[in-house]
């Protein structure tokens, strides 16, 4: 059994078996579970679209109006400043949630993996005993990507928005060819740092060096396995597809019945708010079960690349070429 369909498949029944991971797959979506293809095909697309990337720019730079309102905190009434004092904490509530899941599920996966189960609890204890490094990693990936994206402010204001060739090309150059793979290797890295820090044990600054050290060793295998990821999303897609068509179909035969028999718009109206509350929930549970299957193959992957007994696809066949010419 090769490596990728050994993790898929591991994958997946993990998944499946531990339903009540989706829980924490749940809150791990809120902060973006798109597979690494995935996020870079759409920042193409956002490229494409010049309004789009505009008004990313545009909800970026909004922080300065944030910061001042924040510097303009003790000139607010106090219903204000509690409701401002509210919202400050229900982030963090929100943001404790989140890094917890990611944790709990990196945790979860690797005791999983050692044939022991793995408990609603125990997968807590493990994301709340490593909330804050965790949440470290990823803001510090956050803040170093949102750093690449403003450099290239300047040469999208006078490249893409002012119409100015040569900037738009070194624009698209630096867009390409320097800003996503490095969004890219940033993160993998990330990744493979919670997995250092949850599973391994390892302090902050020494969990980015393996990290990124791990990465440069395996860096073909990182690739690869973003693009298995990114076809298990596909299939994902498609099922979601398949299964939305055959429910439409099926609401919209009992809507017609429904008519047929008491001709009121209640009938439409009830079925379109059940279609609604059907749809919500299928994606909800799609995305809750892609996040969890995504940490986990991660995980798997982390754990056979730090035993070295794994190779690249790709060198494997590359090594293999010497022997088919012969």
């Amino acid at each position: 059994m090769t490596l990728y369909r050994d993790i898929i498949k591991r994958s997946l029944q993990i998944t499946w078996r531990y339903k009540f991971l989706w829980i924490f797959g749940f809150f791990a979506t809120i902060a973006g579970t798109s597979s690494d293809i995935g996020l870079i095909l759409n920042s193409i697309n956002d490229l494409s679209n010049q309004s789009d990337y505009s008004g990313n720019i545009q909800m970026i730079l909004t922080i300065k109006m944030w910061v001042m309102a924040l510097l303009n905190l003790l000139n607010v009434p106090f219903t204000a400043t509690l409701m401002l004092l509210g919202l400050l904490l229900a982030i963090i509530a929100i943001a404790w949630l989140i890094f917890t899941s990611m944790a709990g599920i990196v945790g979860a996966a690797a005791v999983i993996e050692q044939g022991k189960r793995q408990t609603f609890e125990g997968v807590w204890k493990i994301g709340a005993a490593n909330f804050l490094p965790v949440f470290g990693i990823n803001l510090a990936s956050k803040i170093i990507i949102l750093l690449l994206l403003f450099l290239s402010i300047p040469l999208l204001q006078s490249g893409i928005i002012g119409a100015d060739a040569p900037n738009a090309a070194l624009f698209i150059f630096y867009f390409t060819l320097i800003f996503l793979p490095l969004t890219f290797i940033i993160s993998v890295i990330t990744k493979y740092a919670m997995a250092y820090i949850v599973i391994k044990k390892k302090p902050f600054p020494e969990a980015i060096l393996s990290a990124i050290k791990l990465f440069r060793a395996n860096w073909i295998m990182s690739v690869e396995m973003a693009f298995v990821v990114f076809g298990v999303h596909i299939l994902f897609a498609i099922g979601y597809a398949i299964s939305s068509r055959i429910i439409t179909f099926i609401l919209q035969l009992i809507s017609e019945l429904g008519y047929a028999i008491s001709p009121t718009s209640l009938w439409h109206g009830g079925v379109t708010a059940l279609a609604l509350l059907i749809f919500a929930f299928i994606i909800l549970v799609i995305e809750s079960m892609l996040a969890v299957f995504e940490y986990v193959a991660w995980t798997k992957l982390f754990l056979k690349t730090e035993e070295g007994k794994v190779s690249s696809k790709i060198m494997r066949l590359a090594g293999s070429l010497p022997k088919f010419f012969r």
